[in-house]
């Protein structure tokens, strides 16, 4: 069971969760016990599939799709009669996807592609100092609403 557990995703805390046990005893089984720290292989397999196929989509790929073309005018073939048909191998390209791109560059060059860019503007020399941040970017919110977490344009005393 926690081997399937691992293949679907689990982490760690989930695993410790479901046997019922400390994070700390999930770690004490998978020192004292080679077999059971094997099984959770499944998890970096699953996680490695799961990048190779987004760097997949992203970067675009061909597939090969197999078809069925009439030859006769026979009717349908009865299930596993190719009689009349012909089989065609086609290879079909699935264009690079820009959200899986984006979600790629997002999470491994997060400092170069992230959806905003604080800008800070001090006005100094003046007996209430001010400190502006400004977030731009591509931001989900529309202009004039606030979201919480975010700080649009909010004004806060410097110290």
């Amino acid at each position: 069971m926690v081997e399937k557990l691992c293949l679907m995703g689990a982490t760690d805390q989930q695993l410790a969760d479901f046997l019922e046990i400390d994070h700390a005893t999930l770690n004490r089984w998978k020192k004292k016990h080679p077999a059971f720290r094997d099984s959770l292989k499944g998890k970096l397999e699953a996680d490695a599939k799961v990048v190779a196929s987004l760097y997949k989509r992203a970067i675009g790929f061909k597939t090969k799709e197999i078809t069925y073309e009439k030859t006769e005018s026979r009717g349908l073939p009865s299930p596993g009669d190719n009689e009349g048909y012909t089989k065609r191998i086609v290879v079909k390209e699935v264009p690079p996807d820009v959200t899986a791109q984006i979600f790629w560059l997002k999470n491994r060059q997060r400092d170069n592609w992230k959806s905003y860019h604080p800008t800070e503007i001090s006005i100094g020399d003046s007996e209430l100092p001010v400190s502006i941040t400004l977030h731009l970017g591509h931001g989900s919110t529309p202009p004039g609403q606030i979201e919480d977490g975010w700080n649009h344009g909010q004004i806060q005393p410097e110290p």
